[in-house]
């Protein structure tokens, strides 16, 4: 082989590698390179200056490898939505990434320490309510995966700007950590399925009620029956720090979109999280487990898992209480399964998970190493 050709197969080979991985056409994945190409340095760059340092959108000439892995993901979603024109809505969807992560303020995520306790404690981020993140703990494969306890998140005091800040910063960490990871080995793989794959995270929602007497004390602040019957009896009525119909003196950590200072909290808080976390991060989530569900959950679920897309609601998975061993086995396995759920992990708290997270989320996270 020739030194040409041998450079030509360098700078093909990831492209080819993840057109095989993600069974694309890699004619089409090589299209939307160059499309991607053309608008990053003409388009992009002059929209959205701080896309040099932003992790998610790679330059195409600086980095190929983990631009052809985004760029793969961008096809796959477009695949699985049965887009009739691949490229068309690749593109589509990437430049309202690019505009979202321009106005957002995306970066920041990324080049500024300190971004857990500014973003999780009521202090810095009155009303962010968050009760899920990425402790640190690795599934089967090495990748993120993300809990969360819904009992610590007090909705009575939920602010839907600050909490979807919070929200969008712990998946776009997330999604960067991942992206940044290549192409990665499946170390268990579904029968007959491929030996490599794009590393996807795992979300495991923890359902259970909290105890009378256990109260969140991180960022979400719900508490338990007995704690809520007493504030009751007191007379204590709790508001929330933000005025939702004055954005001009919002206090919290901004930017934030426009949109979401009329968005009510409840449902409608829930749909425009699942919004961006499948818009704005396509094929990012593996499997969504539901850990022990209560009765009133299940008619919840049957509403908003109308707001995804089929693909998306295949992977939601009910688990329940004394069965998360077997059931976390294939993908999360139970080294680094907390004990909560039949792993032989250290219990994860009431938030004490949450706790972990922000120590890890105030450090500047460098990517690929």
């Amino acid at each position: 082989m020739s030194i040409s050709n041998l450079y030509f197969w360098i700078k093909q080979y990831p492209w080819t590698q993840v057109a095989s991985c993600l069974s694309l056409d890699l004619d089409t994945l090589q299209s939307l390179k160059v499309e991607y190409g053309l608008r990053y340095n003409t388009t992009y760059k002059k929209v959205y200056p701080e896309i040099a340092n932003d992790p998610y959108l790679p330059d195409l000439d600086d980095n190929p490898y983990i631009t052809a892995c985004l760029l793969g993901r961008f096809l796959r979603a477009s695949m699985n939505e049965r887009r009739p024109n691949l490229i068309s809505s690749s593109l589509t969807r990437l430049d309202e990434i690019v505009s979202y992560r321009s106005s957002y303020r995306c970066v920041d995520f990324h080049v500024k320490k300190g971004q857990g306790t500014t973003l999780y404690t009521e202090i810095h981020n009155p009303g962010a309510e968050m009760y899920f993140a990425d402790g640190g703990r690795r599934d089967v494969n090495g990748c993120s995966y993300i809990v969360g306890r819904l009992g610590v998140c007090n909705d009575d005091r939920l602010d839907p700007p600050n909490h979807l800040r919070a929200a969008m910063f712990c998946i776009d960490r997330v999604a960067c950590e991942l992206l940044h990871r290549g192409i990665c080995e499946d170390l268990n793989p579904s029968e007959g399925g491929p030996s490599l794959r794009l590393p996807k995270a795992t979300y495991i929602l923890n359902l259970t009620a909290l105890s009378d007497d256990e109260i969140g004390s991180v960022s979400g602040t719900g508490y338990g029956a007995s704690i809520k019957k007493a504030l009751r009896n007191s007379g204590v009525t709790e508001t929330r720090f933000n005025n939702p119909d004055d954005s001009k003196n919002h206090k919290g950590v901004k930017p934030h979109l426009t949109s979401h200072y009329s968005i009510k909290t409840g449902m409608q808080c829930l749909k425009e999280a699942l919004r961006l976390l499948t818009h704005m991060y396509p094929e990012l989530l593996d499997t969504i487990y539901f850990h022990d569900a209560p009765w009133w959950f299940h008619p919840v679920f049957k509403v908003f898992s109308l707001w995804v897309k089929k693909d998306t609601r295949r992977k939601f998975v009910f688990v329940k209480k004394g069965k998360g061993a077997e059931a976390f086995k294939r993908t999360v396995g139970i080294a680094e399964l907390s004990k909560d759920f039949g792993g032989l992990a250290d219990s994860n708290g009431v938030d004490d998970f949450i706790k972990n997270a922000i120590k890890k989320y105030d450090e500047i996270p460098v990517y690929g190493s």
